[in-house]
């Protein structure tokens, strides 16, 4: 990543400013010479560490809320509809595997965890991927004509999805 002329004027005076802060912490120093000298290699592993690089894109965002919705929903239909309708299980959010949905686990674990929303979910890996199956329940949550208040019907439709 290569910082424009004006983001490394900015990022060289708030290293500045910490420098002032705390004057014992050499990295604060060493961060104003990497930028004031365009040290160009030295800023992913100086400048940059532990900023992903990769944004989550707002689409995937609003899936992983989709999904959490989702399973809020069957928790509700879980407690609402007769008994055998769905399981206990059945209404439980599995999780995304922390290997290939990587970005969807730690969002999710940032929005129930961080952001203290979804209580009713946890963040798990659940050490396989779900992706698939999520988008394709959500696709037929979103049919329902009452997501809040999910019919017999509904379920059963959402549920053939896993």
């Amino acid at each position: 990543m290569k910082p424009t002329t004006f983001e490394r004027l900015s990022l060289l005076n708030q290293y500045r400013i910490l420098e002032k802060i705390d004057p014992d912490n050499v990295s604060y120093k060493q961060a104003c010479e990497i930028l004031e000298s365009g040290y160009t290699l030295e800023y992913g592993v100086e400048l940059f560490t532990g900023v992903d690089p990769d944004e989550m894109s707002e689409d995937d965002c609003r899936e992983v809320r989709d999904i959490l919705d989702l399973y809020r929903a069957l928790k509700k239909a879980h407690r609402e509809l007769p008994e055998g309708t769905l399981t206990a299980k059945d209404a439980e959010f599995p999780g995304f595997d922390g290997n290939e949905e990587s970005k969807h686990f730690a969002y999710a674990r940032f929005l129930i965890e961080g952001q203290h929303k979804w209580g009713e979910s946890k963040a798990e890996n659940s050490h396989w991927p779900h992706l698939g199956e999520y988008r394709a329940m959500v696709a037929e949550w979103k049919k329902s004509a009452k997501k809040w208040e999910l019919a017999a019907e509904d379920v059963k439709r959402i549920l053939s999805q896993k």
